[in-house]
C-alpha cells in the first residue's frame, strides 16, 4: 500500500543523506490536517499540502496562496507525502531532489465544504470518512471546495484542474476572510517563528506530524478550566525549546464558545460577556461546535500599544451604561438569581444560590449599582412580586433572613 501511494517520493530521495521523513501511510481519526510549506529550492515556492487517505495530496504553487478572491494562483500536482512531512522544517541538502530550506508556514484543519451541486456551508470536521470521500470525490471530478482553519489562511477556498492533469488553479472564495492583503507578506513559520533564511544558521527542533491536530479520544468539553499561568524563574534563559511572549497588560480570559453562548471568565470566575458584546459576537461567528480560548483581552492606546489604564476606563464606561438597569446587572451574577438581602458593610447584595442557602456576594461597584437603584425606587419584578418595597432593603436594616423576602424556610 505504501509503494504504491509514496513510490514517486520514494524514488525522488535518499532517505540516507536528506533530512525528510521516510514514506509511511498512516492511519489516524480526527479532523484531517492541511499544512502550507514555504520551500525555497532553485525558486522560492509554497508547497500545498491535503490530507487524504494516509497521506498528503501535495500542489506546488509558485506564487503562494492568496486570501484575495480576485487572484487565481496556479498549483502544479506532485506526488503525495507521507503525513510526517506535515511537520518538516530543515534543510534539505545540495544536490538532493528539492534541495533548500523549508519551513511550516501555516498549518491547520480543513474539510470539504461543497455538495455535488456545489453548494457550500455543510462541513465534516466531526465525520473523518465521510470528509475522505468528498476529497477523493473532488479530485476525481477536478473540482475540490475546502474549508481551511489556520493561522494564516482561513476561510473556503477551491482547487480547480485545468485542461492540463497536473495545473491546478488555486482560488479563494467569497467570504469574511476574503481581503485583498497578500498572504504571502507574512514570511516566518507557524511553529517555530524562523524564516527559510534563518534556517541556514538557526537549529531545527522538529515535533511529531500529529501533534499539529487534535486527536485522541472524543469527550465533553469541560464547564470549568482555570487559565495556564507563567512559572517564576529564578533566571533568564535562552532555550530552543521554549517561545517566549511579550507581558500583556489586560484581563486574562477564557472563552467558552458552544451552541449555548458565549462566556468571557476571568481568574476570579467572573463573565465579561456583557462587557466586551463585541468579541462576544466575533466569537460566536466561528464555525465550531465547541471551542475555549485561552489569552487575554487588551485594549491599544495612541501609540498602538497595550494600555491597562486604557482597558479599565473602556470596561468602567461600559459597565457604568449596563448598570442603570436591573437587567444589565443581573448580567453578572451567576444563574440570574433573586436579591434578597443587603449588607451595607459590604457594600454587595447576596444572591440567592438554592433552597436554603446563599451564593455568591456581588461586588462593592455592583453592590452600589445595585442600591442607587433602590434609591431611586426601582425594584426587580421578582421582589415585587413578593411584597418587598425599597424600604425593606435600606442600609442597616436586619433584613438578610426576614420572612418577608420570602426567603426559604
Amino acid at each position: 500500500m505504501a509503494k504504491t501511494k509514496l513510490s514517486e517520493y520514494s524514488a525522488k530521495r535518499a532517505f540516507d543523506t536528506t533530512p525528510e521523513p521516510a514514506p509511511a501511510v498512516v492511519e489516524r481519526s480526527g479532523p484531517l490536517l492541511f499544512v502550507v510549506q514555504q520551500h525555497s529550492a532553485r525558486q522560492l515556492h509554497y508547497d500545498l499540502r491535503l490530507e487524504c487517505d494516509g497521506v498528503l495530496k501535495s500542489w506546488a504553487v509558485p506564487k503562494g496562496p492568496s486570501l484575495d478572491r480576485s487572484e487565481k494562483r496556479l498549483a502544479v500536482l506532485v506526488e503525495d507525502h507521507p503525513f510526517d512531512y506535515a511537520s518538516f522544517e530543515g534543510v534539505i541538502p545540495p544536490k538532493q531532489y528539492g534541495a533548500g530550506e523549508v519551513i511550516v508556514w501555516d498549518c491547520g484543519v480543513y474539510s470539504p465544504d461543497e455538495d455535488a451541486r456545489g453548494r457550500r456551508g455543510e462541513t465534516f470536521f466531526h465525520d473523518r470518512a465521510e470528509a475522505e470521500r468528498r476529497v477523493r470525490a473532488g479530485l476525481e471530478n477536478g473540482k475540490l471546495s475546502f474549508l481551511l482553519r489556520g493561522s494564516k489562511l482561513k476561510g473556503s477556498f477551491a482547487l480547480v484542474r485545468t485542461k492540463e492533469t497536473k495545473l491546478w488553479l488555486l482560488i479563494k472564495h467569497q467570504d469574511r476572510f476574503a481581503t485583498s492583503g497578500e498572504a504571502a507578506l507574512h514570511d516566518r513559520s507557524t511553529l517555530s517563528g524562523a524564516s527559510v533564511a534563518q534556517l541556514k544558521f538557526l537549529p531545527v527542533q522538529r515535533m511529531p506530524a500529529e501533534r499539529l491536530v487534535p486527536q485522541g479520544k472524543l469527550t465533553a468539553m469541560p464547564d470549568k478550566l482555570q487559565p495556564m499561568q507563567a512559572e517564576i524563574g529564578s533566571a533568564a534563559f535562552n532555550d530552543a525549546r521554549w517561545s517566549w511572549e511579550p507581558k500583556l497588560d489586560g484581563y486574562r480570559v477564557l472563552a467558552f464558545v458552544d451552541h449555548g453562548g458565549v462566556r468571557l471568565q476571568s481568574r476570579n470566575g467572573l463573565d465579561y460577556a456583557a462587557t466586551f458584546p463585541r468579541l462576544v459576537a466575533e466569537l460566536r461567528e466561528q464555525q465550531v461546535d465547541g471551542l475555549i480560548l485561552d489569552g487575554e483581552i487588551v485594549a491599544f492606546d495612541a501609540a498602538g500599544k497595550p494600555s491597562f489604564n486604557v482597558l479599565q476606563n473602556r470596561t468602567l464606561l461600559k459597565i457604568e451604561r449596563i448598570l442603570r438597569s436591573w437587567a444589565g446587572l443581573r448580567s453578572f451574577v451567576p444563574d440570574h438569581a433573586p436579591v434578597v438581602g443587603f449588607d451595607p458593610k459590604a457594600e454587595g447584595f447576596f444572591w440567592l444560590a438554592g433552597q436554603g442557602g446563599y451564593g455568591i456576594m456581588m461586588s462593592p461597584v455592583l453592590g452600589r449599582a445595585a442600591a442607587s437603584l433602590i434609591e431611586s425606587g426601582q425594584l426587580p419584578d421578582d421582589l415585587k412580586e413578593r411584597g418587598v418595597t425599597p424600604a425593606d432593603l435600606a442600609p442597616g436594616r436586619a433584613a438578610l433572613r426576614e420572612p418577608a423576602l420570602g426567603t426559604p424556610a
